[in-house]
């Protein structure tokens, strides 16, 4: 799956903090990360996306992250005592 304008839109917030936390050193590096919930036309359900944005010391246009996490594995791992971690599937990393 391609990042697309949705997952952009939603990541604006995001965004903005990065540029708040920017707005008086805009050359040293940033990252924000943030979490939103998206369901693409064909699944079935909503699924939680992370994003992280940063903004690499002396550049100007951030680099941007997306990642669908499923729940649906962490939870029967750990129910199964078999796991101490979330699995996490990158969708694309954009550059």
């Amino acid at each position: 799956m391609k990042a697309n304008k949705t997952l952009y839109a939603h990541a604006d917030i995001f965004l903005n903090q990065l540029y708040n936390q920017n707005s008086t050193n805009i050359i040293d590096y940033k990252v924000v990360y943030g979490e939103f919930m998206y369901k693409v036309s064909s699944w079935a359900k909503d699924r939680r996306f992370v994003v992280k944005i940063e903004k690499p010391e002396d550049r100007i246009d951030p680099i941007y992250t997306f990642i669908v996490t499923t729940m649906e594995n962490f939870i029967k791992e750990g129910k199964n005592g078999s796991s101490d971690c979330v699995h996490l599937h990158p969708l694309k990393v954009l550059q």
